[in-house]
Protein backbone atom coordinates (compact mmCIF):
# COMPACT_ATOMS: atom_id res chain seq x y z
CA UNK A 1 0.00 0.00 0.00
CA UNK A 2 1.76 3.53 -0.95
CA UNK A 3 1.48 6.34 1.49
CA UNK A 4 -1.22 7.93 -0.31
CA UNK A 5 -3.34 5.08 -0.05
CA UNK A 6 -2.23 5.13 3.56
CA UNK A 7 -3.99 8.17 3.80
CA UNK A 8 -6.49 8.29 2.08
CA UNK A 9 -7.73 4.81 4.47
CA UNK A 10 -6.90 6.98 7.45
CA UNK A 11 -9.21 10.09 6.43
CA UNK A 12 -12.32 7.39 5.88
CA UNK A 13 -11.30 6.08 9.01
CA UNK A 14 -11.00 9.72 10.53
CA UNK A 15 -14.56 10.80 8.76
CA UNK A 16 -16.10 7.89 9.89
CA UNK A 17 -15.27 8.32 13.52
CA UNK A 18 -15.85 12.06 13.04
CA UNK A 19 -19.48 11.12 11.59
CA UNK A 20 -20.62 8.89 14.16
CA UNK A 21 -20.21 11.89 17.53
CA UNK A 22 -21.51 14.66 14.96
CA UNK A 23 -18.18 16.17 14.37
CA UNK A 24 -16.34 17.10 11.30
CA UNK A 25 -12.58 16.21 10.98
CA UNK A 26 -9.93 17.65 8.41
CA UNK A 27 -8.93 15.30 5.86
CA UNK A 28 -6.06 13.24 6.96
CA UNK A 29 -6.41 13.55 10.61
CA UNK A 30 -6.84 10.74 12.39
CA UNK A 31 -6.28 10.04 16.13
CA UNK A 32 -6.07 6.65 18.33
CA UNK A 33 -6.78 7.30 22.34
CA UNK A 34 -7.90 4.68 24.70
CA UNK A 35 -9.55 5.31 27.67
CA UNK A 36 -12.10 8.63 27.74
CA UNK A 37 -10.42 11.88 26.05
CA UNK A 38 -10.73 15.63 25.33
CA UNK A 39 -9.56 18.20 23.52
CA UNK A 40 -9.53 21.64 24.23
CA UNK A 41 -9.12 23.77 20.83
CA UNK A 42 -9.89 27.44 22.13
CA UNK A 43 -9.82 27.74 26.05
CA UNK A 44 -9.99 31.06 27.48
CA UNK A 45 -7.18 32.93 28.30
CA UNK A 46 -7.66 33.00 31.64
CA UNK A 47 -7.43 28.75 32.19
CA UNK A 48 -4.92 28.58 29.53
CA UNK A 49 -2.66 30.60 32.09
CA UNK A 50 -4.08 28.61 34.63
CA UNK A 51 -2.88 25.61 32.86
CA UNK A 52 0.34 26.39 32.12
CA UNK A 53 1.12 28.07 35.63
CA UNK A 54 0.14 25.24 37.77
CA UNK A 55 2.25 22.78 35.04
CA UNK A 56 5.45 25.66 35.60
CA UNK A 57 4.90 25.14 38.84
CA UNK A 58 4.91 21.59 39.37
CA UNK A 59 8.50 21.31 37.48
CA UNK A 60 9.56 24.10 39.53
CA UNK A 61 8.83 22.28 42.40
CA UNK A 62 10.49 19.09 40.91
CA UNK A 63 13.58 21.18 40.13
CA UNK A 64 13.42 22.64 43.89
CA UNK A 65 13.84 19.11 45.29
CA UNK A 66 16.84 18.29 42.54
CA UNK A 67 18.80 21.08 43.49
CA UNK A 68 17.95 20.59 47.26
CA UNK A 69 19.09 17.06 47.06
CA UNK A 70 21.76 17.79 44.57
CA UNK A 71 23.42 20.00 47.44
CA UNK A 72 23.57 17.01 49.94
CA UNK A 73 25.43 15.16 47.48
CA UNK A 74 27.72 17.82 46.50
CA UNK A 75 29.71 18.16 49.96
CA UNK A 76 32.97 17.21 49.53
CA UNK A 77 35.42 16.40 52.48
CA UNK A 78 34.15 16.15 56.10
CA UNK A 79 31.03 14.91 57.08
CA UNK A 80 27.63 14.53 55.63
CA UNK A 81 25.75 15.34 59.11
CA UNK A 82 25.79 18.85 58.90
CA UNK A 83 22.55 20.41 59.93
CA UNK A 84 22.10 22.10 56.63
CA UNK A 85 22.35 18.83 54.73
CA UNK A 86 19.27 17.61 57.40
CA UNK A 87 17.43 21.11 56.29
CA UNK A 88 17.77 20.85 53.19
CA UNK A 89 16.29 17.33 53.36
CA UNK A 90 13.56 18.63 55.30
CA UNK A 91 13.20 21.54 52.59
CA UNK A 92 12.70 19.03 49.83
CA UNK A 93 10.61 16.20 51.81
CA UNK A 94 8.23 19.08 52.46
CA UNK A 95 8.29 20.62 48.76
CA UNK A 96 8.01 17.05 47.51
CA UNK A 97 5.12 15.70 49.71
CA UNK A 98 3.20 18.78 50.26
CA UNK A 99 4.08 20.27 46.67
CA UNK A 100 2.38 16.89 44.88
CA UNK A 101 -0.91 17.46 46.91
CA UNK A 102 -1.38 21.28 45.35
CA UNK A 103 -0.17 20.25 42.09
CA UNK A 104 -2.95 17.51 41.95
CA UNK A 105 -5.33 19.05 43.17
CA UNK A 106 -4.86 22.24 41.10
CA UNK A 107 -4.46 20.60 37.91
CA UNK A 108 -7.91 18.50 38.85
CA UNK A 109 -9.35 22.05 39.64
CA UNK A 110 -7.86 23.50 36.20
CA UNK A 111 -8.95 21.33 33.94
CA UNK A 112 -12.54 21.19 36.20
CA UNK A 113 -12.99 24.26 34.96
CA UNK A 114 -11.81 23.78 31.65
CA UNK A 115 -14.21 21.23 31.28
CA UNK A 116 -17.26 23.36 32.12
CA UNK A 117 -16.34 26.02 30.23
CA UNK A 118 -16.43 24.14 26.99
CA UNK A 119 -18.83 22.89 24.87
CA UNK A 120 -19.32 19.47 25.87
CA UNK A 121 -19.90 20.57 29.89
CA UNK A 122 -23.84 19.41 29.33
CA UNK A 123 -22.19 15.69 27.94
CA UNK A 124 -19.07 15.09 30.01
CA UNK A 125 -19.43 14.56 33.83
CA UNK A 126 -16.50 15.26 35.51
CA UNK A 127 -14.91 13.11 37.95
CA UNK A 128 -14.49 14.06 41.41
CA UNK A 129 -11.48 14.21 43.34
CA UNK A 130 -11.95 11.75 46.71
CA UNK A 131 -9.06 10.44 48.56
CA UNK A 132 -8.15 7.77 45.61
CA UNK A 133 -7.30 10.66 43.23
CA UNK A 134 -4.30 11.93 45.59
CA UNK A 135 -0.63 11.15 44.86
CA UNK A 136 0.33 8.91 47.07
CA UNK A 137 3.83 8.04 45.27
CA UNK A 138 4.81 11.86 45.99
CA UNK A 139 3.83 11.68 49.19
CA UNK A 140 5.04 9.03 50.36
CA UNK A 141 8.36 10.24 48.76
CA UNK A 142 7.78 13.28 50.84
CA UNK A 143 6.99 11.31 54.18
CA UNK A 144 10.32 9.04 53.14
CA UNK A 145 12.49 12.37 52.86
CA UNK A 146 11.39 13.33 56.00
CA UNK A 147 11.90 10.24 57.81
CA UNK A 148 15.73 10.44 56.28
CA UNK A 149 16.41 13.68 57.37
CA UNK A 150 15.02 12.99 61.02
CA UNK A 151 17.95 10.17 60.61
CA UNK A 152 20.24 12.98 59.59
CA UNK A 153 19.42 15.39 62.23
CA UNK A 154 20.31 12.39 65.44
CA UNK A 155 23.53 11.65 62.93
CA UNK A 156 24.11 15.56 63.64
CA UNK A 157 23.36 15.52 67.06
CA UNK A 158 25.49 11.84 67.72
CA UNK A 159 28.55 12.95 65.93
CA UNK A 160 28.97 16.87 67.46
CA UNK A 161 28.02 14.37 70.71
CA UNK A 162 31.53 12.24 70.21
CA UNK A 163 33.58 15.14 67.87
CA UNK A 164 36.19 15.40 71.22
CA UNK A 165 36.30 11.55 71.79
CA UNK A 166 37.51 9.88 69.05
Amino acid sequence: MSDREDNDALSDVSRDLGAMDGGIEPRGYAEVSFGPRLQFFTPPAGERWAYVIIHAATWLGIAAVAWLLAGVARRRGGSPFTSSNARRLTLAGGVLGIGSIVSSVGQHVVLGRMIASSTVADRVDQIGYDLFSLPWGGIAAGGALLAIAHVWRRGVALEQDVKGLV
